[in-house]
């Protein structure tokens, strides 16, 4: 039986054009409910028709634009920059 998603995202691919996905429900719940959760590419589902080597490509690709965003973009100032 297929997991149900809460939510339904859009994605352009550089390689399969506009993408859905979304969340698996355990994701949502862990998010929701711990501060200090990472998400997994495991927790990524495709909706689009594609062929399962397709969907692996295209969760990395997601993976790997989603993560992109956490990363600091410049350095820490201040009192911050000293921190270890």
């Amino acid at each position: 039986m297929e997991k149900t998603l809460l939510n339904s995202f859009h994605f352009d691919s550089s390689e399969y054009g506009q993408i859905i996905w979304g969340w698996c429900d355990d994701c949502v719940h862990e998010a929701n409910n711990h501060k200090t959760f990472k998400p997994k590419i495991s927790d990524l589902i495709i909706k689009s028709n594609l062929s399962a080597k397709e969907k692996t490509k295209v969760r990395k690709e997601l993976f790997e634009d989603l993560s992109l965003d956490d990363k600091a973009t410049e350095k820490p100032k201040g009192i911050y920059a000293f921190r270890k």
